[in-house]
């Protein structure tokens, strides 16, 4: 499975560097964000909602990462969603974890990468002040 984290850590001028790490699925989930327009002046994503594509939270993310096959047999008509076994489920989870820890960061590497060629497999990193990130 993905390791997923994002580190901080004191340089010797002791200033803030936060790292982010971004895997393939993280990559094939970033396009289903689900933007809103929360009054005339803001836009953002709704944290627990998240993705834009149906009710069910890990049956979505599951869908969108191909991993449909994962679902215990019988569930595809639970009121909840597919249900999954505990290892996909964990692993759904913590994708969704990442997600909501680390959301602002990732929506600052969108924006600044979307001119460079977009966001590719690995780790990023900027200093915690500046938010300028590039990817080591």
């Amino acid at each position: 499975m993905d390791m997923l984290d994002i580190k901080l850590m004191y340089k010797k001028n002791k200033k803030m560097i936060i790292e982010l790490t971004l895997t393939e699925n993280h990559l094939k989930l970033i396009p289903f964000f689900y933007n809103q327009e929360i009054d005339d002046n803001v836009v953002g994503i709704d944290k627990d909602i998240m993705f834009n594509m149906g009710s069910h939270l890990l049956e979505d993310m599951a869908i969108i990462l191909g991993m449909e096959d994962k679902a215990l047999k019988g569930t595809q008509n639970d009121a909840e969603g597919r249900a999954f076994d505990d290892e996909t489920e964990q692993y759904l989870l913590s994708l969704f974890d990442f997600f909501q820890h680390n959301l602002y960061y990732i929506e600052t590497l969108i924006h600044q990468f979307i001119i460079k060629g977009g966001l590719t497999v690995g780790t990023y990193k900027a200093l915690d002040n500046e938010l300028i990130w590039e990817k080591i």
